[in-house]
């Protein structure tokens, strides 16, 4: 008997295998429409494998952490090279002694940002003010990943002017959303304007009692008397080569990177100090020598 006009001649084994076994297309389904829906089911792995071709390599990508934010200090101690600031502001802590406005100062890479940040965790730690926050609780854990609401970080470089300002403060009078404190950092202060410093004054020099503010700077000079007299000024230092060294060597044999400490030392002498700048050097050299030499690393 012929085959009918429009119908095309596939078996019912043949859409059933094409189905993935899933079995035969009901007896009274016509043959084009049974093939139509095989080649969508086809066409659906088909898209289902390029996506997962796509994103399975990106989601990997995305879960790598360059080292120097995978090895960022979580707490006092396990800073390195600023001894003087970490011994003041522990002590502060721990005799509830608490200053509303700081003032950071120091190169590069040093631990500004870090100190900083675990501040705001020994503030709106779940266990109370201390210098010794747990780590564990929600809301430490949500300063180490960058998401803690009342932690409010602000580059001064791209937010120079006044209205930027004025738009930031305005919602300094409102209450903490989750934690104790409400800390404000303000990164690269030194870009401000001069009318931005002048709405700034205000807030620094009796900001609300839950308010914690907290500049940073690598270049003091160009800050306003004004603006430092009325915050607690830290001075931070290079980190010192050897410092540095024994950093790497913890970080090198952690992350299985094989290298001499003559390359250590060799890193740490171009890093000027700044121990984000090594950690940099470390990790670009690992990933283009199995074996890094101080030759490579010229």
């Amino acid at each position: 008997m012929a085959e009918e006009p429009g119908k095309l001649d596939i078996s019912d084994e043949m859409i059933a295998e094409r189905r993935g076994g899933s079995g035969p297309m009901p007896k009274d389904m016509p043959k084009w429409m049974a093939a139509t829906i095989t080649k969508i089911d086809s066409f659906s792995k088909w898209i289902g494998n390029v996506v997962c071709w796509i994103t399975v390599p990106l989601i990997l990508a995305m879960t790598y952490e360059v080292l120097a934010r995978k090895w960022r200090p979580k707490s006092f101690s396990e800073l390195i090279g600023q001894d003087s600031a970490v011994q003041a502001l522990t002590n502060a802590l721990e005799t509830q002694r608490l200053h509303h406005a700081y003032l950071y100062s120091g190169t590069r890479g040093i631990g500004k940002t870090t100190i900083a940040r675990i501040l705001a965790k020994a503030f709106n730690c779940e266990d109370g003010i201390t210098s010794n926050p747990c780590g564990k609780c929600d809301i430490c854990l949500e300063v180490d990943e960058g998401r803690f609401i009342d932690l409010i970080e602000v580059d001064a470089a791209s937010k120079t002017k006044v209205d930027d300002t004025r738009e930031l403060l305005d919602n300094v009078q409102f209450a903490t959303t989750v934690g104790k404190f409400k800390v404000y950092l303000i990164d690269e202060v030194h870009m401000l304007t001069n009318e931005a410093f002048n709405a700034l004054l205000k807030t620094l020099e009796e900001p609300p009692p839950q308010v914690i503010m907290i500049l940073a700077t690598t270049e003091f000079q160009k800050l306003p008397e004004t603006i430092v007299s009325r915050c607690q000024r830290y001075d931070f230092r290079n980190v010192s080569d050897s410092d540095v060294v024994n950093r790497l060597k913890k970080i090198s044999d952690s992350e299985k990177i094989v290298c001499s400490d003559d390359v250590l030392w060799f890193i740490a002498e171009n890093a000027s100090g700044s121990l984000r700048d090594a950690c940099n050097f470390l990790e670009q050299l690992s990933v283009a020598y199995d074996e890094i030499t101080v030759q490579k690393a010229r």
